[in-house]
């Protein structure tokens, strides 16, 4: 016999979990908001205020050699098709003077 005690504990963990998750989409969509600001701000050349936080935006594609490797996996003209129509993905660094960097990819 499955008791009430043990369905309603069920009701009560689910209800729990689907405020839970809500709650973490709205805080992404707001985390969404907040970061296109700040890249935007800083494409446009805005200046940052004077504290402990800094942030830049880094280009994804940091290796080097990552064409020239991508070039020899897929062939020139395959390896260019391919570049011409994508875009570097893009991470916004969000870092203290102090310590420990906050990137997230765009």
């Amino acid at each position: 016999m499955i008791r009430q005690s043990v369905l309603a504990e069920y009701l009560s963990i689910r209800d729990a979990r689907r405020n839970a998750e809500r709650a973490i989409r709205a805080q992404k969509s707001q985390e969404d908001r907040v970061k296109d600001d700040i890249m935007t701000c800083l494409a446009n050349g805005d200046k940052i205020q004077r504290g402990d936080l800094i942030a830049l935006v880094r280009d994804g594609r940091v290796s080097p050699s990552w064409k020239e490797e991508f070039i020899a996996a897929c062939g020139a003209d395959a390896a260019e098709a391919v570049i011409s129509r994508t875009l570097p993905s893009q991470e916004l660094i969000v870092e203290s003077k102090h310590g420990a960097a906050i990137a997230t990819t765009v």
